[in-house]
């Protein structure tokens, strides 16, 4: 299974929990683990996880380690 273009945004497009890295990551990993548990499956089948971020003072509040986090995540700065 490939999952890809999760977003912290609402059904109307708006940011949730603007100008929190660590609220919007919570967000996208909760999509990310509704996907995996309708496919029947768990953080455990992922093999990698990539997160684009604008402020790389906040990439710590990515990948802090908690249940959302336990993959291997690739960090890359995004400038847009």
């Amino acid at each position: 299974m490939f999952i890809t273009g999760q977003l912290s945004q609402d059904v109307n497009g708006d940011i949730i929990s603007p100008n929190n890295t660590e609220g919007q990551t919570k967000v996208v990993f909760s999509r990310i683990e509704a996907i995996l548990k309708e496919a029947k499956m768990t953080f455990d089948n992922v093999v990698k996880a990539q997160i684009f971020i604008k402020d790389i003072t906040q990439a710590k509040r990515g990948k802090r380690k908690n249940r959302f986090y336990h993959v291997r995540i690739n960090l890359s700065l995004n400038n847009v």
